[in-house]
Parts: C-alpha cells; sequence; structure tokens
C-alpha cells in the first residue's frame, strides 16, 4: 500500500511539474515576445489596430489597381474598404487600410516614387478607426435630368440645412436614349431617423425639382419602394 501510494504521489507531483512547466514556457513566450506583435488596448485583450486612407491619382492603365494591393500587402497592412473609378483620362483611388502601428508606419513612409507607381501622386495619411454605423434607416437621394451647371450644389445644399450629413455621392453621365443629349445623375446616402424624416426631407426636394427641372426619389435602401418628389 505504502509502495503504491508514493508511486501515485511521484506521478501526480511529475505531472503537476510538467503541467507547470508548460505554462512557465507559454508566459516566457508571450512576455518575450516583440511588442510591435502583440499591440494590446490598456485593459482589453483585442489587438489593436490603426488606420490610414491611401490617396492615389494618376494617367489610366493596365495594372494599377494590382500595383496600389501590392503595396499593401507588402507592408502588411490591409483593405478594409476602396473606392476607384476612371475620371477622363485619370484613375483614382480612395482606400481605407487597417494594420498594426508598424504596419502603418511603413506604408506612410513608403517610397512609391522607385516603384511602379512613381508617376502617380500618392498620400498616405493616418486616420481613425471607422465610426460604428449611424442609428437610423439608410436612404438614397437620386435626381435624374438634362446636364446642367449647379445640381449637386443645390441638392446638397437642401441636405446641408436639413443637418443631413452626406455619406456617399456618385455621379455620372450618360447619353439619354433616342436623343443622345448628356443625361446626369446623382446618388447620395445618408441615413435619417425613420419614414417620417423621410417625408420632411421629401417636401424639401420636392421645391427643388419643380424650380430646376428634376426627377428627385427618396429610396429606402435596400427595398422597392420609393418616394417620389
Amino acid at each position: 500500500m505504502r509502495a503504491w501510494f508514493a508511486g501515485f504521489t511521484l506521478k501526480t507531483a511529475f505531472t503537476v511539474s510538467r503541467t507547470l512547466s508548460v505554462s512557465c514556457l507559454a508566459l516566457a513566450f508571450f512576455l518575450l515576445c516583440p511588442y510591435n506583435i502583440f499591440q494590446y488596448y490598456s485593459g482589453g485583450g483585442m489587438v489593436r489596430s490603426f488606420f490610414a486612407v491611401v490617396r492615389a491619382i494618376g494617367s489610366d492603365r493596365i495594372g494599377v489597381v494590382d500595383d496600389v494591393s501590392e503595396v499593401v500587402e507588402i507592408t502588411s497592412c490591409n483593405i478594409e474598404e476602396s473606392k476607384m473609378s476612371v475620371l477622363g483620362g485619370e484613375f483614382a483611388v480612395m482606400m481605407l487600410v487597417s494594420g498594426s502601428e508598424s504596419a502603418i508606419d511603413a506604408l506612410v513612409n513608403y517610397d512609391f516614387k522607385n516603384g511602379d507607381l512613381k508617376d502617380f501622386s500618392i498620400d498616405v495619411i493616418r486616420t481613425k478607426e471607422p465610426l460604428a454605423s449611424r442609428s437610423g434607416v439608410p436612404y438614397v437621394i437620386e435626381t435624374v435630368s438634362l446636364d446642367s451647371p449647379g445640381i449637386v450644389h443645390a441638392v446638397t445644399a437642401v441636405l446641408a440645412k436639413e443637418n443631413i450629413s452626406v455619406e456617399e455621392l456618385e455621379t455620372e453621365t450618360n447619353p439619354a436614349p433616342f436623343t443622345g443629349s448628356p443625361l446626369f445623375t446623382l446618388r447620395i446616402r445618408v441615413t435619417l431617423p425613420g419614414p417620417k424624416r423621410a417625408g420632411q426631407l421629401k417636401d424639401k426636394l420636392q421645391q427643388l425639382a419643380l424650380e430646376r427641372d428634376l426627377d428627385i426619389t427618396v429610396t429606402r435602401s435596400g427595398r422597392e419602394a420609393s418616394t417620389n418628389a
């Protein structure tokens, strides 16, 4: 009995000792790892991300997107959001990227002049963490009309007076069917408290539609129903 108890005690002690050794090694590894690998929020356990906006513009050519995304990958950053478009003969990029502090530093200090993007005008600007989605209901305001100066200003002026923030805005001009006249389309994404506020905005835009001969719709994003002005 004593021999069994002694053997059990030694086996238990060995198991505990081995468990403690593994735990100590894991703790030592964690403590000795470089800080730029484990960057933590104070009091939290999540890896902290830093952010930057990349702005680039230059002559349009095949492979531009590949070149820009390659630099983001080389610097160990990640593309969060991006807007890219051909404007005239120029290709424009707006991109939000994230990464560790050292990764964002590498992107900010990257030498674009010695690479495939040397002919592009590029800025990398540090920015804050994106805000959480606005509370409310997303809507899209769309205008369609013959092209004329001042349409964007006229519509956004109404939004400013109503204290409504523009979240996204895009425009395009295409030839109208049959006549070929330039047809201007404006789309603005906003967030409103609900249908009542959308109705109030519709009334304001209806006045503008009559003054400027515009076809304006206020549509709840993702739904078929729309409010025509």
